[in-house]
C-alpha cells in the first residue's frame, strides 16, 4: 500500500515522443493537475490486463475444477451429516452460507 504521507524522494525518467508529450500535457492541463500528479494518479488507478498463456489457462481451469469438486464434496457430506442429525441447524446454515459465498466467488472469476 502507498503511504501518502511519505516524502517523495525517488525519480523516474521516461522518454516519450513529442506527440505523446503533447497529448499528456493536454490531458493533465484539462484536468487542472500537475504533470507528476496526473501520472501518479493514472498509475494508481490503472486496471491491469494480464495475458495468460494457454498453459496458464489450462492450469487455472484445472485448479478451478478441483475447487468446484471439493465444494461439491463438502456440500454432499454436509447434507449427509444433516440427514443423520450429526450437525446442528446453526452450523448447517453457517456452512451452507459459506459454500454459497464460495460458489459466488467462483462464478465471478473471469480470465
Amino acid at each position: 500500500m502507498i503511504n501518502e504521507a511519505e516524502k517523495k524522494t525517488e525519480r523516474i525518467d521516461v522518454k516519450v515522443t513529442p506527440s505523446f508529450k503533447n497529448m499528456l500535457t493536454v490531458k493533465y492541463t484539462a484536468m487542472n493537475m500537475k504533470e507528476s500528479e496526473f501520472i501518479r494518479s493514472a498509475i494508481m488507478n490503472a486496471q491491469l490486463n494480464f495475458k495468460l498463456s494457454d498453459k496458464d489457462i489450462g492450469t487455472l481451469i484445472g485448479t478451478l475444477g478441483s475447487i468446484g469438486n471439493n465444494v461439491n464434496q463438502i456440500a454432499h457430506n454436509l447434507n449427509i451429516a444433516k440427514k443423520q442429525n450429526a450437525l446442528n441447524e446453526v452450523d448447517y446454515d453457517d456452512v451452507t452460507n459459506q459454500l454459497l459465498i464460495i460458489k459466488e466467488h467462483l462464478r465471478n472469476l473471469t480470465c
